[in-house]
């Protein structure tokens, strides 16, 4: 069994332009998961940061079509 890529929070922030408190933020509201580890450290799979970096793109475009 081979287990997902986790991310740091630092990493997922860079990948999506925004800062770690955003993320802290969604990821207490809910609308984000993350792995809260031992130490509290969040770790974000990589897998459903793909998806919302897919998702951003898409939203970049239908602007650019409006």
């Amino acid at each position: 069994m081979s287990s997902e890529r986790l991310l740091k929070i630092g990493d997922v922030a860079t990948l999506l332009g925004v800062t770690t408190q955003t993320l802290r933020n969604c990821t207490n509201s809910g609308y984000m998961e993350a792995i809260i580890g031992k130490g509290g450290h969040r770790r974000f799979r990589s897998s459903d940061i793909e998806r919302l970096m897919e998702l951003k793109a898409q939203e970049s475009d239908i602007k650019k079509c409006l």
